[in-house]
């Protein structure tokens, strides 16, 4: 199941950033995404999105230093980034999955993620570039 998941998550992980990068360099970033995605926090979560920002950043900081949550140049900012404001499955602060996918998120971010050219679940392997130096 991890294997698959894992697979699964790099994929969106991968399409969300490629998607929000195509966005901003069109300069194409609406308010009625960020209308819409905080509509959904409140209507999932029962807070708004700021508070569930505040919450995710308190209790990811029992895994990360709160530093380098903040610092923007950080693998880990990047991760609670795209799990703070992209990640399309809006996962409530105080679950276990919340911290699940923080950590799922850093590893991607951490590996170079976006940089691999071969990933998926009928690969082998994950190869980095073209001299086919393996991840794992």
């Amino acid at each position: 199941f991890f294997f698959f998941a894992r697979g699964e998550l790099f994929r969106m992980l991968e399409d969300e950033e490629l998607s929000l990068s195509r966005r901003l360099q069109n300069g194409v970033f609406s308010m009625d995404f960020q209308s819409s995605r905080d509509q959904a926090i409140l209507s999932k979560c029962g807070i708004t999105a700021r508070e569930r920002s505040t919450e995710l950043l308190s209790i990811l900081s029992t895994i990360s230093d709160r530093d380098e949550l903040n610092d923007p140049g950080s693998t880990r900012h990047r991760a609670f980034d795209w799990l703070d404001n992209i990640d399309e499955a809006i996962i409530c602060p105080s679950t276990d999955r919340a911290r699940q996918r923080y950590r799922v998120a850093l590893l991607y971010f951490t590996l170079g993620g976006s940089e691999w050219k071969n990933c998926g679940e009928d690969s082998r392997r994950c190869v980095v570039s073209e001299d086919d130096k393996d991840i794992f």
